[in-house]
Formats: structure tokens, sequence, C-alpha cells
């Protein structure tokens, strides 16, 4: 296991899925013969994108930050906020509509930005400040998910600090994996899954699975994939109420050991 997965590890918090109240809505799904997956949300648990998660930013940079002399008064997590903005803006006007960022990239613009001196190990820094604003933990049943004979591949908005957590936990790789930091755009977008398609199978024929209605489902829908969502954490769970125009599932999962129930096997 390579130092960093290491250190994912040795700090990852203990989490258990926080149920959700709603019916999984199971059946056959007549055609299908694969299964792609989402990570964060649908393999991983994850606060991200949580009230408690956004007021942790602040007080955990200035904690990594501590033996730094004279940081600014001002927010530093608005500061990072707003160097992932300019980045995106960036990309947007050269044509990427849905851009990700590198966050290596941006982290080196924080410090010189701020004229502080960067990490020795900037990585590390940057993992750091992950685990401890993003916590993530797989869910029951994620290595089981992963080593069925029908998933193929993973399609997931990510960083760097992605593939270390699959290995930290001994999560297997498909073959087909898919990352948005590596080629600079995410979902909702539909690049990676047409990526995904110039060497996988049929859309028709792969049931995507996914915890968010707009940044999991749509794209696969767009493309001509079947849909699951994935209902297994209120922290996590994104069905989009307000969002009448996005298209429905085919099917709702509360656990990832129901995935079995919508194949012919």
């Amino acid at each position: 296991m390579s130092p960093l997965a290491r250190l994912l590890r040795k700090n990852a918090l203990p989490m258990v899925p926080q149920p959700v109240d709603l019916s999984p809505s199971l059946k056959k799904i007549d055609g299908v013969r694969y299964l792609v997956w989402d990570l964060y949300g649908t393999l991983l648990m994850s606060s991200a994108g949580t009230d408690q998660n956004a007021s942790l930013h602040e007080t955990t940079l200035r904690s990594l930050l501590i033996d730094s002399s004279e940081l600014p008064h001002f927010s530093l997590s608005v500061h990072l906020r707003n160097l992932i903005a300019q980045d995106h803006a960036r990309s947007r006007k050269s044509g990427i509509d849905f851009p990700e960022v590198n966050i290596l990239e941006i982290w080196s613009r924080f410090f010189k930005s701020l004229d502080l001196s960067p990490p020795s190990n900037i990585e590390e820094f940057a993992l750091r400040f992950d685990f401890m604003t993003n916590p993530c933990r797989p869910f029951p049943g994620a290595k089981k998910a992963l080593s069925h004979p029908a998933t193929i591949g993973l399609i997931s908005n990510a960083q760097f600090y992605t593939p270390l957590l699959l290995e930290a936990f001994s999560l297997p790789v498909p073959k087909l994996t898919f990352y948005s930091y590596l080629d600079r755009q995410a979902k909702p977008g539909t690049f990676l899954f047409e990526k995904f398609l110039k060497d996988g199978p049929p859309p028709e024929e792969i049931l995507y699975i996914g915890n968010d209605l707009l940044n999991d489902i749509a794209p696969a829908h767009r493309i001509g994939m079947r849909t699951v969502l994935f209902a297994g954490d209120t922290r996590s769970f994104r069905p989009r109420p307000r969002r009448s125009d996005l298209p429905r599932p085919d099917a709702i999962l509360t656990s990832l050991e129901q995935v079995k129930q919508l194949l012919n096997e």
C-alpha cells in the first residue's frame, strides 16, 4: 500500500449509513448485462455538500496552516472557493460546459496568491484537507458490488486522492474507470460517459448506478444507459425534487445488495 493510501486508512473515521426514508423500487431490467458505478455517495459514504462539511473548511485550513506566519484575516475557505470558480470560468470560456479542476494546481495557486511557502508535500496537504472535511468510507457491500461479474466500470467526479481511497480500503478497480480530474471535465456533462462508450459495450446493455438525479442519472440517461438511483444515505442522496425536467430512473436502491434483484442472473 502506498504511503498516502496508508495515511488515508489510518485516519479514516468510523461511518455508518444514515437511512433515507424511501422504499426501494426494484424490478428486473431486461437487456442489461453490465454494471457501471458512481463513487461518492454511491459506493463511498460521503458528507460532501452538507452544511456541517462547509462549516469545517475554514477551521480545518487554519489548523493545517498553524505553523504559517501572518495568515490573512479574510476567509481562507472563501479564497479557495474563488480560485476554483476562476478556474471553472476559464475552462468555460474555452468551451467546456462542465469543467473540473486539478486540485493540486488549485492548492499551488492558493499558496502563491497568499505569498505563503507551500508545504513540502502538497499532495499530503491536499489529502489531509480532504479527509478532514469530507470523510469517506465504503458503504456496506461496496467491495462485493465492485467484484460482481457484471461490474465493468466506474464513472465519477474525482481528484487524485480518489484512487487512493480505493487502494486504502482494498476496493477493486474496474478496467473501464474514468475520473473527471484527468480530463478536466465533470458530470453532469456527458463527456466521461461518451469516452467510456468508446471502449465499452452498447449503452442499452449498461446499468449506471448513482446517488444524484442531476449528476448521475441525467447524463447516463441522455446517452442511452439504463439508470438506478441509489438512496443509501441522507447525507449524499440527491433526488432533486424541484427539477421536474430530469429523467426518472429505472429503479431505486436503498442498499447495494439490492442490485442483484435488477439483473437476470
